[in-house]
């Protein structure tokens, strides 16, 4: 390509990435509904395609395990109880343009076109800071005016997905703004700040353990750096594979506490569920199954039916067994291993890429349906902001262990 050819390229795809960040902010408060088409388009439209045979080739195995269990699930919906295609193309979408977006994050364009993605990345949180703000405190005033016929509580649902994606997206942009000098920093420190008030005030549990881990885990990456991401990643591998014998022991424990509705309610949903996972521990009962035998019980004289397990590593055992659990824990344990690496004295890099993970997995593990596509695409939207820390540094992709990639003409 020439030069102008290339600039071209570069421009568009940065302008389809703040075009993204710029209606992020509301679509986050209003619900998050709209983040999955809108990110699917950014990342068919900003993915450096002449660079992702490259940027695959250096991601390694824990691509490939990644995608592994991406087809697993979607064979194991031959053994669910009823074959669904919509959800089947869903997930495809999803993963795939997801991976597209993970990809234009890590390349790294020319000067001018990342600092304007980066900076429309730092509009967009702080951009969804002020409108969280004003939804949460105010009880959704601009919610409200778009649906008056709404109850309150039902509306409040949109700006608390809103505080989610906040809380997700946050550590990424911190390192941005990290990497930026001591204003960046005292700006990163306001932004957490704000995010803690908003997580703490959006009346759910998850969301103030979330900003609690990422504060923690960010710190961490700032101190230990990339041994931080190992330790972190490894562990989260090692649950996920371990759950069932882990749950086995803890549920018991927990039901010697008195504890609040909603977590009581969450224990149910885990027993009921620990037990439908030992009759078909190996496969599974087939991707998108848990709404087909969806949970019902008595909880304080009120039937309830859970249509998830309210934990991301208990639905990936109910619906996709042992194989689908190993296969996802194998690709955390390769991503530990070989992003760890990469990390390597990448201070900012390694506490967004740490702060990042820790955010996501008490939420992943507590609250939200794992495979919700808002939230499929703020798992990719988050992990993709964590990697433009990385390639803002002057790199292209995680290398290998064994070599650097080199810069890649797009």
């Amino acid at each position: 390509m020439t030069n102008n050819a290339d600039q071209k390229a570069l421009t568009w795809r940065s302008g389809a990435m703040v075009f993204g960040f710029l209606l992020s902010a509301p679509g986050a408060m209003g619900g998050a509904l709209l983040l999955a088409p809108l990110w699917a388009v950014v990342g068919v439209l900003a993915a450096p395609w002449r660079s992702l045979r490259s940027i695959a080739r250096n991601s390694g195995l824990a691509l490939v395990l990644f995608l592994a269990f991406f087809l697993w699930a979607q064979v194991s919906m031959l053994w669910a109880p009823h074959y669904d295609l919509t959800v089947s193309s869903h997930m495809a979408g999803g993963v795939l343009t997801g991976l597209l977006l993970l990809a234009a994050f890590m390349h790294d364009p020319g000067a001018r076109d990342a600092r304007l993605m980066r900076t429309a990345a730092i509009a967009f949180a702080f951009g969804t800071l002020a409108l969280g703000f004003i939804e949460i405190f105010g009880k959704a005033p601009i919610a409200r005016l778009v649906q008056p016929e709404m109850r309150v509580d039902l509306i409040m649902r949109g700006p608390m997905k809103g505080v989610t994606v906040l809380v997700a997206t946050l550590w990424g942009v911190a390192g941005i703004m990290w990497s930026r000098g001591k204003m960046g920093r005292y700006a990163a420190g306001a932004l957490a700040l704000g995010a803690t008030i908003l997580a703490f005030n959006s009346d759910m549990d998850a969301n103030g353990v979330a900003i609690m881990f990422g504060a923690a885990g960010f710190a961490a990456g700032l101190v230990f750096q990339h041994h931080a991401f190992r330790v972190v990643a490894f562990a989260l591998a090692a649950f996920v594979l371990l759950t069932p014998a882990i749950f086995s022991a803890v549920l018991p424990i927990l039901d010697q506490f008195e504890m609040r509705a909603s977590w009581d309610m969450r224990v149910m949903i885990w027993r009921e569920t620990l037990d439908h996972i030992m009759q078909n521990p190996l496969f599974g009962s087939g991707f998108g199954s848990f709404r087909e035998v969806a949970l019902s019980f008595d909880f304080e004289g009120t039937k309830i039916t859970a249509q998830h397990t309210h934990n991301a590593a208990l639905q990936i055992w109910f619906e996709t067994g042992l194989v689908g659990a190993a296969l996802v824990s194998a690709a955390l344990a390769a991503l530990a291993w070989t992003s760890a690496d990469a990390l390597r004295g990448e201070k900012a890099a390694s506490a967004a890429a740490v702060g990042t993970i820790c955010a996501l997995t008490p939420i992943a593990f507590l609250s939200w349906a794992i495979w919700q596509e808002w939230w499929v695409a703020t798992l990719f939207l988050a992990g993709g902001l964590a990697g433009a820390v990385y390639a803002a540094n002057g790199h292209e992709t995680a290398p290998s262990r064994t070599e650097l990639s080199a810069p890649v003409a797009d």
